[in-house]
């Protein structure tokens, strides 16, 4: 519910690159499953097992309903329980097919979502994750617990970025500079203040522990606040864009993926994909085609 949520704090967080933490979406869905799997108790045989997921598949869905069912729900959930389909009939899973299952259910559902921008950019952004985020893991393999998480939330928050700065660039000529320090500071403390307001919810039998928890929540929500004002307020917080077409959004796009191919295999023919892409760009903006 953002209806209380003031137009400069709307602002702050869609400069600083942290707009989806307004909108419910697959980080919520990860921490409400990790908070599921420590409190509903774990059977030692394989079908209590089975049943332990199936129960927390079924809240999750439960809950994806009672908040109105957003996309970036349903395409979180589909990817979970076809995950967990496979995983009950000793399958392996592939996140990419289940991510195009999530894509194919949803426009079979709703045809007309494949123009709506949260469909795409949620689509992007999870797309490039799976796809890139693997790789880039891989070039530094830091030994120390803390410097590895922080270096896989790099991982993850630049994958995203690169899938939907086209898109963002295009669609509200501007891009975010800092938003590596914005997911740094943000998700952490994000991951805090659900886990909180879901333990709150519990701890409502003892006061002293409600009114604790509350107090945590408070302080978390004022330092995001304050943090995300913070890195608006920094010189050179966005960047213009002035991505005019949508052909060169599609160029950009086959470069990104290309680029990623090679980073990924590193095969010396997507060079030339690479090569040939800006160059058919170049000539089409050299000629005012697009």
């Amino acid at each position: 519910d953002k209806s209380r949520l003031d137009e400069d704090t709307r602002n702050a967080f869609s400069a600083s690159g942290a707009s989806h933490l307004l909108a419910v979406s697959g980080l919520h869905v990860g921490i409400i499953y990790a908070y599921l799997s420590m409190i509903i108790p774990s059977l030692m045989s394989a079908y209590g097992r089975v049943l332990r997921e199936l129960a927390i598949i079924l809240v999750m869905w439960a809950y994806a309903v009672m908040i109105g069912s957003p996309l970036s729900i349903i395409r979180s959930l589909i990817m979970f329980s076809v995950a967990f389909v496979c995983s009950s009939l000793r399958r392996d899973s592939s996140p990419l097919n289940s991510l195009a299952v999530a894509a194919v259910v949803i426009l079979f559902i709703d045809p007309n979502g494949l123009y709506d921008i949260g469909f795409q950019l949620s689509f992007l952004a999870v797309f490039f994750i799976l796809f890139l985020q693997p790789s880039l893991s891989q070039l530094v393999r830091p030994e120390n617990p803390v410097v590895a998480y922080l270096w896989n939330l790099v991982t993850v928050s630049v994958s995203a970025q690169i899938g939907t700065a086209p898109l963002v660039a295009y669609v509200f000529n501007a891009l975010p500079s800092y938003f590596l320090i914005t997911n740094i500071v943000a998700i952490p403390v994000m991951f805090a203040i659900v886990a909180c307001a879901m333990l709150m919810c519990m701890a409502a039998v003892v006061p002293i522990a409600g009114r604790l928890l509350a107090a945590v929540i408070t302080f978390s929500v004022d330092f995001l606040d304050e943090a995300m004002r913070w890195i608006v307020d920094t010189p050179g917080s966005v960047m213009d864009t002035y991505i005019d077409s949508v052909t060169d959004v599609w160029l950009i796009y086959v470069m990104l993926t290309a680029v990623s191919v090679w980073i990924i295999y590193r095969k010396s023919k997507t060079l030339i994909w690479i090569a040939c892409t800006a160059d058919v760009w170049m000539a089409l903006s050299l000629f005012d085609i697009c």
